[in-house]
């Protein structure tokens, strides 16, 4: 089915990052202007109320994501004077801003996720100072600052708890990798790919496994992938090749690459094959005259929801509901199939797939 356009009391904000609390059954999505644009959703994504911004000084966003250990919507970004700024909230509506080491010095935050295994959260980005890295903290309150060696900034973090290992991805430091792996954060492995030299803006893992790392390479690769668990990425042909990956959204039946091509004019590509091929796919951001982009996806039930930004930057959010997305299957009739000699019939059970309107 296609993609629809919602409209948000953020529209006017180029849309960063969303995400979901399954307790709550809330969307959250950020946006970038000068005063906050965070909006929420209790519908999966087809209505949004604005946030209380708290008077907080979230100038660029970066990342959110749900920490169910805690049952907080934790978000990153940077502030008005170009200082890292980490914000928290139970609900998606009221925000409280932490304290962390970052707070006084130049220093920006882009991505953030948790463990929910180990109970930790990686916020991750740069201080311009000392070279730092990213943030930890088992609450939300305390953070603890480290460094990745090859890294110069960071623009998302990934924890993949089914293979146990963080995958952090940016911008390289001279001509050292884009990406880094760790099982456990205290001990990071540069990983050559066609992004050393480039940037890799974004993270994803496939059904069958395969890690997936989006954003553009110097020879305009747009995504690589690793089938052994993040020792080695190959390239990936992708329509996006000469532009840019900037988000990635994997459901059970498709992958989604958001960002935008290279003529500035289409920002969504699909694959329905578990990442085997991928093909542009309509979207409302599209745009002839080039402007719009993709830049995050979640799903709530049976909708996918993707933030960023049509060409006029009027437009955050669009939603999806179908194609063979999310089927419901519903049992209809048997129907004998086989009569034997002694006129036994064999029944066969007929299955009917429904998908959801748009």
């Amino acid at each position: 089915m296609a993609w629809r356009v919602r409209v948000t009391p953020a529209d006017g904000a180029s849309g960063i990052s969303c995400a979901r609390s399954p307790s709550l059954g809330r969307i959250v999505a950020l946006g970038n202007r000068w005063d906050p644009a965070i909006v929420y959703s209790d519908d999966d994504g087809v209505t949004w109320a604005a946030a209380d911004p708290n008077a907080l000084d979230l100038q660029f966003a970066g990342g959110v994501c749900w920490a169910a250990f805690l049952n907080l919507f934790v978000a990153v970004g940077t502030t008005t004077t170009a200082k890292a700024i980490i914000i928290t909230s139970s609900d998606g509506i009221t925000w409280a801003t932490q304290t962390h080491p970052w707070d006084a010095v130049l220093s920006e935050l882009h991505g953030i996720d948790s463990d929910e295994t180990n109970s930790l959260l990686v916020a991750v980005g740069r201080r311009q100072s000392n070279g730092f890295i990213y943030l930890d903290s088992s609450d939300a309150t305390a953070w603890v600052e480290h460094d990745i060696a090859p890294l110069s900034t960071a623009q998302a973090v990934k924890r993949l708890p089914n293979i146990s290992r963080w995958v952090v991805v940016g911008v390289p430091d001279a001509l050292a990798e884009a990406i880094c792996t760790s099982p456990d954060t205290t001990v990071w492995t540069g990983v050559a790919s066609g992004f050393d030299q480039g940037l890799a803006a974004s993270v994803g893992q496939l059904n069958n496994g395969n890690i997936v790392v989006g954003g553009a390479g110097i020879a305009g690769e747009s995504l690589v992938q690793s089938s052994d668990g993040g020792v080695s990425f190959v390239t990936k042909v992708t329509p996006f090749d000469g532009g840019t990956i900037n988000g990635i959204g994997v459901g059970s039946d498709v992958v989604y690459l958001g960002g935008v091509d290279v003529t500035g004019k289409r920002v969504l590509a699909t694959s329905v094959n578990d990442g085997a091929t991928y093909a542009f796919e309509t979207h409302p951001f599209d745009s002839a005259g080039g402007g719009g982009q993709l830049t995050s996806f979640v799903l709530s039930g049976t909708t996918w929801v993707s933030v960023g930004q049509n060409d006029a930057v009027t437009e955050m959010v669009a939603t999806s509901r179908g194609l063979s997305r999310q089927p419901v299957y519903q049992r209809i009739y048997g129907i004998p199939v086989e009569i034997d000699d002694n006129g036994v019939e064999t029944v066969r059970e007929l299955i009917v797939g429904i998908v959801g309107a748009p």
